[in-house]
């Protein structure tokens, strides 16, 4: 279903059920893409559109980096990735 087409309350509900669905069992899972998962994701893209399946995937990434952040602290990074900010 292409974005121009998610209309109506019905077709909101049947998303976001896929949207749940899919994420549940990726929570269950340890964050990979597990084998049982698979069939969650095309119903997911499916059902929800291209667009919204990216917007939703990446404001669940957002989220769970925040929530990261939040619970260790935003200064926390790695170093070896970003190198020293001390001046020399």
């Amino acid at each position: 279903m292409s974005s121009s087409n998610f209309k109506g309350r019905e077709h909101r509900a049947a998303c976001y059920k896929a949207r749940d669905e899919y994420f549940e069992c990726l929570d269950k899972s340890g964050e990979k893409l597990a084998e049982e998962c698979r069939g969650l994701l095309g119903n997911f893209e499916s059902t929800c559109g291209e667009k919204w399946t990216e917007h939703f995937i990446r404001r669940r990434d957002y989220l769970k980096f925040k929530e990261k952040m939040e619970k260790e602290g935003a200064d926390v990074f790695d170093e070896a990735k970003f190198g020293s900010k001390k001046n020399n």
